[in-house]
């Protein structure tokens, strides 16, 4: 009796091991993440987790040029630059990027074994003010890391598993690859004047009460600093690379602060930029800060930094042809032109008006 006992539960245990087994090759083979492999069989790649998908579609895909960055970056589109440029290219941007996780994608990229010619990347207010470890998002070290042993996270997740369910019922109903679409965002609603000023007006009472020390501005421009550093390491390092250093446009009313030092702190850190970027032979910079057209034009932001596909278009067509290419001198002299622009810019009869149209509602 006993004897019988022990051989059912060690066959329960044999079967238990083997479903386990089974469901981690399972997850192996389908790797929804793209952290083993790109897709076999004729699954479709399907990017909609950008922290989580990013650094395997940079390992592992076949590329010649990379578009990384902020959501700022996020409504390009590869094909563009596939057809009209001749690039193959991925997109690995995601929203709320620091330059710490530009610098663990660039790792990325750069040991795919692909040879690179371009990366094109945003460079904005936010990623050179905040602390240089800080995270919007927190990525998953078992991810981004070499160490195989903390790769059961993956593996051994239940979330991980009922993806790859979610990835094979779909592949079999005839899903798309979006490699092309992926993370865009476009919905006209989300635009406009009003979504505009509601953001404005909240960074202008948040800049009034703020105070700003001197040791403030020191550690500001210290992060400034290492965040630069994280992303020249790799420009540096990889001199056969051209990296197209994109200063994305903002709104007019992002620079109405009610706080000069605030704004004047915001200039300085895009010198620093200007100046560090500049002396590097395998960049060239883009100075989009001040396409007063769109800056200027309501309809094109839904807050103080996020424009829709057709700003993006019409950037990617600058970048085909050489508009808004500065050098070094070139860009603190028009760095120098937007901030005369903005101080005199009259932010009053903005809010005159914003404040009528409220009060009338």
């Amino acid at each position: 009796m006993k004897r019988r006992v022990l051989k059912r539960l060690r066959a329960a245990f044999l079967m238990g091991v083997g479903i386990f087994l089974a469901l981690v090759v399972f997850v192996v083979f389908v790797d929804p993440f793209y952290h083993y492999h790109a897709p076999v069989l004729g699954m479709k790649t399907y990017l909609y987790n950008a922290v989580y998908q990013a650094p395997g579609v940079a390992r592992n895909y076949e590329y010649d040029s990379a578009i990384l960055g902020t959501s700022m970056t996020e409504n390009f589109h590869t094909n563009w630059f596939r057809d009209e440029l001749g690039l193959q290219t991925v997109k690995l941007s995601y929203s709320g990027a620091r330059t710490s996780d530009l610098d663990a994608i660039l790792e990325q990229v750069f040991a795919s074994g692909n040879e690179i010619k371009k990366i094109y990347l945003d460079l904005n207010g936010y990623q050179l003010e905040v602390p240089s470890d800080s995270a919007y998002v927190e990525r998953p070290k078992y991810l981004y890391d070499e160490n195989p042993f903390n790769d059961v996270e993956y593996v051994c997740n239940i979330d991980t598993l009922s993806t790859c369910v979610g990835s094979v019922i779909a592949t079999m109903m005839g899903r798309e690859d979006n490699m092309d679409s992926a993370y865009t965002w476009n919905d006209p609603e989300a635009f406009g004047k009003d979504k505009v000023m509601e953001v404005a007006l909240a960074a202008r009472e948040q800049a009034i009460q703020a105070t700003m020390e001197e040791e403030d501005a020191r550690q500001s421009l210290l992060n400034c600093q290492r965040n630069l550093d994280n992303i020249g390491k790799h420009i540096v390092a990889h001199p056969e690379t051209k990296f197209v250093v994109m200063y994305v446009p903002y709104h007019v009313m992002y620079w109405d602060d009610a706080n000069e030092e605030m704004r004047d702190l915001r200039f300085e850190r895009y010198e620093m930029s200007l100046r560090y970027f500049g002396d590097m032979p395998n960049v060239e910079m883009y100075f989009f800060l001040d396409d007063y057209e769109v800056i200027t034009d309501f309809s094109l932001f839904r807050d103080l930094g996020h424009y829709p596909e057709e700003v993006n278009y019409r950037m990617f067509q600058d970048l085909s042809v050489g508009n808004f290419k500065v050098d070094k001198e070139e860009g603190i002299q028009r760095l120098e032109e937007l901030k005369k622009y903005v101080e005199e810019y009259d932010f009053d009869s903005i809010w005159d008006e914003y404040n009528s149209y409220k009060e009338n509602l």
